[in-house]
């Protein structure tokens, strides 16, 4: 008997991920994959609402439309990031709470932000567009 019952647990492979719901490492990936694209809808929502404000009055049907898309887009996102950070049922909260005017700025940050955390407690920097994608493994 040369085993020591009171050593840890060896790990073979991968270590579990922290603040995925899954804990597998291909979920790391796909956080901060879909963390850019909620960044990516925040970006593209606030332009086009800026030029509806800027364009005339005969050209705001395109950036009206723009903005319906990206604005689904996004929540696409949060609801496919937030069952990976949150868990099913939560994600679709997140999503359904995203489309109320107000709150759903405070859900995408809440969302963006939690994802962020996830990423830095697994050792992955995250700059101002998140993370980069050839740094995580896919696996």
């Amino acid at each position: 008997m040369t085993e020591n019952p009171f050593q840890p647990p060896q790990t073979h492979g991968h270590m579990p991920v922290i603040g995925v719901v899954s804990g597998e490492q291909k979920d790391l990936y796909i956080v901060a994959k879909y963390q850019r694209y909620v960044i990516l809808c925040i970006l593209a929502v606030s332009l086009s609402y800026m030029a509806m404000l800027v364009v005339p009055d005969q050209f705001k049907l395109v950036p009206g439309i723009a903005y319906i898309l990206f604005t689904l887009l996004g929540l696409v996102s949060i609801v496919l990031l937030g069952i990976r950070v949150y868990g099913v049922a939560l994600g679709i909260l997140m999503g359904v709470l995203s489309m109320v005017p107000c709150l759903g700025l405070l859900v995408l940050v809440l969302v963006n932000v939690r994802a962020t955390n996830t990423l830095k407690t697994n050792g992955i920097h995250v700059g101002f567009m998140g993370a980069d994608l050839s740094k995580i493994a896919k696996e």
